[in-house]
């Protein structure tokens, strides 16, 4: 891929997600193992990019915002990032 998410992704974006099919394991993976007592807010990046291939085979980067994006950031705040599963993505 010719698109770096390495330099725009949130911090609590892991590397192995680049693809919409790795997004859509990233988030089944948080909604998996959530503790029932941390907020969503600490849990979840507030925003996770993607690339998409289009019908030409060009890439395009995609994003997605959660409903507190632009108004709270843990790592902006100083609290400490939540346990991500540190999965590697196999074929």
């Amino acid at each position: 891929m010719s698109i770096d998410l390495k330099k725009i992704k949130h911090p609590f974006q892991p590397d192995w997600v680049r693809t919409d099919k790795d997004v859509g394991v990233f988030l089944e993976l948080l909604d998996k193992t959530k503790p029932d007592d941390v907020d969503e807010k600490d849990w979840y990046p507030p925003f996770i990019y993607g690339v998409k291939i289009n019908d030409k085979g060009e890439e395009q980067l995609y994003s997605i915002f959660s409903k507190w994006y632009g108004d709270y950031d843990p790592v902006q705040v100083g609290k400490p990032s939540p346990n991500i599963i540190p999965l590697k993505m196999t074929d």
